[in-house]
């Protein structure tokens, strides 16, 4: 039952409109008492905390309790009443709250906090760790405190929905499994939150089952009641029976019982009724027979037959249940003082009967002023002894007892204040005790190997706020209970430097466990469901040690901080992880080869993978460019496949001017000796009667590229042999010849075609391949835009000249010996070398119908080797093997992580079709 609604069945009784029984309203009253009880309990734990300087504790404890609450709720108008009622009839009486304590408590609430606050810390951190139910519980804390924030209700909101409707998976489970005390639990933590699961499904569902287990739960708790008051004997055990019939009085009216069981209660109710009636009237007598035994020791005074009327309305009260001494100590008295009362009666009459009256009343009238103030002086003497008693409960023993004995005394100006005061201070100070002797035994009955950390907070809070307490009590009471605290203080000092190396060592043993699940997702150890788990399972027992904010186990900050370093770092493995997940499946997934080519590149340039499958990413990853073209790189390189659109595109080339290679005139000394000159020899002849002298000017090209003026001359005189040497033929070179054409083609034609041209020449090898050199430069400079890109038959030739003219310069093919020659006609010249233009337009052409055709994408290769196909191929397979991009016999070849594709025609087929057959 909540405050609220027992508050409203209390008032209703007390405005008269309550139909409840007698067994009813005990009920109210126990429950009520116990709600008041609880409530001290904890406002009294609150409060020590606060005196101790503890705000923000005390804050967490009143939380916990929702005690501001309950006091709201409990403290009623009627309150007085309540009391009143509970004393008049003998219900249970709940203990008093004090106004002082209560406003200590509301004064938690009205101090604005900022964000530097502890509060506002544990809110962040709560949100760090993800721990919504806490974040929930803190913000609504600030917002109580700082109404007026506006942002913080507005996340109090969203959290209080987010949580509401987080809990609802779990609520549905449990109604699935028939779980029944789950159910009530979750229902029972989401009615302040009902608001936002209006239509809800689950929530409706929930409602209709709860409301039926508790009324299942009555209907149980009905039985066992019934069953167990069939059990009792009720004249034995009535304190059981009423609270039995007081706690069915609650839930059950007195139609839903049956026959058989309203006679149980109705036996029950008048015996324990009946057994109660005589314990007030036990109590009644004990009362009177400590009345009895206070006047006998110390007489009230007054006339005879005042203490004679007094001391039989005692004894009539005493239900003759005295001891043996006791009942002859007070016939005796009351023998004594009858025959006093006799006495007064005689002298009275005597004294009435004489004559001289006025001498007579003077005479009463002294005698009884001097019995009255002699009664006085001991009544003075009476107190002054009780104020020196040392125990309270001896002071207030004796103070009843002579209240008891002077009831014309107590309510006198002359005592009525000194008594009040003897019992305030006595009440108070066993009140003190009372509390002091309840706080220390709810220190010492707390298990400390067990109990939370606000547990050590508030024992030693309220160890540390008792010890001024006790030092003011009296001296018997003050030793004992000094003892008692000193004693707790040195089990709470010992508990919690246990906890704090216990904790200490969990701590570290977490921290390590987090740090080992960190490298774990750095390193992709684990899959990430198991990494996950291993998380939050670290997590779940790190929660409650580094949210813990209590003064004695707060967490260290380097531990704090080392925490928050790694779960940021996680955060960033975890997110990098599940980023290598998506393009993992992605790349396996792929459908063509684009979403294929789009993953590979992403994991390659994230980096962020296992080492595993980096190892078999990275030959998938360097054969990219190859896999975009495809087919094409049959024909062409990945450059030239690239560029395919300046294929042919460069202007025709004019090669470097070179006499030696165009303009060389050979000729030969008339002994035999070959001489080539860059220009014609000139020539005169001077005769004479005798003979003559012809001379000719030669621009000779010598070995090492040097040209030099050489003349040759031949004379003759008549009657002598001729003398000297010239130089005979003279015509330009077969080399210069085919120089100048080949220079011709490469300006009017194309690089491709001079090569071509050069290469099937008959002309000196050593010529050709110099000149072939010269071209091949060229053709290197831009292949694809010269086409030289595109003839591999061109490519292979240019290597092998580029490999044996290393070192040849223009004039070199003139000097160079028989072997040389031979040889290089037999490496570079042994066949007639294809078209290579031709060839070249050819390739070209297939590149561009390789691409309007690409291959399909047919499959791919797992991680284990297996290839997984999700169509059939229907040509030759390609993939990346050992030997990289390109054909392969069987998909076996084929690498882990390498897509498989099928090729929609031949290469034949596209070369057919280029070449237009």
């Amino acid at each position: 039952m909540t405050p609220q609604l027992l508050i409203v069945k209390i008032q209703s009784i007390l405005g008269g409109s309550s139909s409840a029984g007698e067994q009813q309203k005990r009920a109210l009253a126990a429950e009520y008492c116990r709600m008041c009880s609880d409530a001290n309990e904890h406002l009294e734990r609150v409060v020590a905390l606060i005196r101790a300087g503890r705000e923000y504790p005390a804050l967490q404890v009143a939380e916990s309790s929702a005690l501001l609450d309950s006091l709201n709720a409990l403290v009623f108008p009627e309150l007085s009443q309540w009391r009143d009622l509970c004393a008049s009839e003998d219900y249970p009486v709940p203990p008093p709250f004090d106004e002082e304590r209560i406003g200590l408590v509301q004064s938690l609430y009205s101090k604005g906090i900022t964000q530097t606050h502890p509060l506002y810390r544990d809110f962040r951190r709560a949100m760090r760790l993800r721990d919504y139910p806490a974040a929930l519980s803190v913000i609504r804390t600030i917002v109580k405190i700082n109404s007026y924030d506006a942002e913080a209700a507005r996340e109090c909101e969203k959290l209080r929905r987010k949580v509401a409707l987080g809990t609802l998976p779990a609520l549905s489970a449990a109604l699935d499994a028939g779980d029944s005390e789950k159910i009530l639990s979750l229902c029972a933590r989401l009615d302040p939150d009902a608001d936002a699961l209006a239509g809800n499904s689950v929530w409706a569902r929930a409602q209709e089952i709860r409301k039926r287990l508790e009324e299942n739960r009555a209907a149980e708790r009905k039985s066992e009641i019934i069953a167990k008051l069939s059990e009792i004997d009720p004249s034995r055990d009535w304190e059981e029976a009423i609270t039995l019939l007081s706690e069915l009085s609650i839930f059950s009216n007195e139609g839903d019982l049956s026959d058989s069981e309203k006679a149980v209660v109705d036996r029950c109710s008048a015996e324990s009724a009946k057994m109660h009636a005589e314990k007030l009237a036990s109590e009644k007598a004990a009362r009177a027979r400590n009345l009895i035994s206070i006047e006998l020791e110390h007489p009230s005074g007054g006339s005879a037959a005042a203490g004679l009327r007094r001391l039989r309305a005692l004894k009539a009260d005493a239900l003759g249940r005295m001891d043996d001494e006791l009942a002859r100590k007070l016939d005796a008295r009351i023998a004594s003082l009858r025959r006093a009362a006799a006495r007064n009666r005689i002298a009275a009459g005597v004294s009435a009967a004489a004559a001289l009256a006025l001498a007579a009343g003077i005479s009463a009238w002294a005698y009884s002023s001097w019995e009255e103030n002699r009664r006085l002086a001991e009544a003075d003497a009476l107190l002054a002894s009780i104020e020196r008693l040392e125990a309270s409960d001896a002071r207030l023993g004796a103070v009843e007892k002579f209240e008891a004995a002077n009831p014309d005394l107590k309510d006198s100006p002359r005592y009525s204040a000194r008594l009040a005061k003897i019992r305030e201070a006595a009440g108070a100070e066993m009140a003190e005790i009372s509390r002091i002797s309840r706080a220390l035994r709810s220190v010492e009955e707390t298990d400390f190997k067990t109990a939370p950390s606000s547990a050590f907070d508030d024992a030693s809070a309220s160890l540390s706020s008792l010890a001024p307490d006790i030092a003011v009590l009296p001296p018997a009471k003050r030793t004992e209970l000094r003892e008692k605290l000193d004693a707790l203080s040195k089990k709470l000092k010992d508990a919690t430097e246990s906890r704090k190396i216990a904790l200490a060592d969990r701590t570290r043993e977490l921290l390590e466990e987090y740090e080992a699940v960190l490298a774990d997702y750095e390193n992709f150890a684990s899959e990430l469901p198991k990494l996950a788990a291993r998380e939050e399972s670290v997590l779940k027992a790190l929660r409650p040690i580094l949210g813990d904010v209590s003064e004695n186990f707060k967490p260290h900050k380097i531990d704090s901080d080392r925490f928050d370093e790694i779960t940021a770092k996680i955060s960033v493995a975890r997110s990098r992880y599940e980023k290598f997940g998506i393009l993992r499946d992605a790349l396996l997934a792929a459908r063509n080869s684009y979403d294929y080519i789009a993953a590979v590149e992403m994991l390659a340039a994230d980096g962020a993978v296992p080492a595993e499958f980096a190892r078999k990413l990275a030959p998938i990853s360097s054969s990219v460019r190859n896999i975009k073209a495809g087919q094409a790189a049959e024909f062409a390189d990945l450059d030239a496949i690239a560029r395919l659109g300046d294929a042919f595109s460069s202007e025709k080339a004019a090669l470097p001017e070179s006499k030696a290679l165009t303009s060389l005139y050979k000729y030969s000394t008339e002994s035999g000796t070959p001489v080539y000159t860059i220009a014609p020899v000139s020539e005169r002849t001077q005769r004479w009667n005798g003979g003559y002298t012809t001379v000719q000017e030669a621009s000779e090209l010598s070995f090492g590229g040097n040209v030099s003026s050489t003349r040759y001359m031949k004379s003759q005189t008549r009657g002598r042999d001729p003398q000297g040497d010239l130089l005979v033929g003279g015509a330009l070179s077969p080399e210069s010849l085919i120089g100048a054409e080949v220079f011709k083609t490469a300006a009017s034609k194309s690089l491709l075609s001079a090569l071509g041209m050069v290469a099937n020449s008959n002309v000196n090898p050593a010529f050709k391949a110099y000149l072939e050199r010269v071209i091949i430069g060229k053709l290197k400079a831009d292949p694809v835009a010269t086409g030289f890109a595109f003839s591999p038959s061109a490519r292979e030739h240019a290597e092998k000249v580029l490999k044996n003219t290393s070192g040849m310069f223009d004039y070199s093919w003139i000097f160079e010996k028989d072997s040389k020659l031979k040889f290089l006609k037999s490496e570079l010249y042994s066949k007639l070398l294809p078209d290579f233009e031709e060839e070249a337009k050819v390739r070209a052409k297939a590149v561009e119908i390789a691409e309007s055709s690409p291959m399909e994408l047919v499959g791919v290769v797992l991680e284990n080797g297996k290839p997984r196909f999700f169509k059939d191929p229907k040509g030759a397979l390609w993939g990346v093997s050992q030997k990289g991009f390109g054909r392969i016999a069987s998909p076996g070849a084929a690498l882990p992580l390498s897509p498989l594709f099928s090729e929609t025609a031949s290469s034949a087929k596209i070369l057919s079709e280029a070449a237009g057959e």
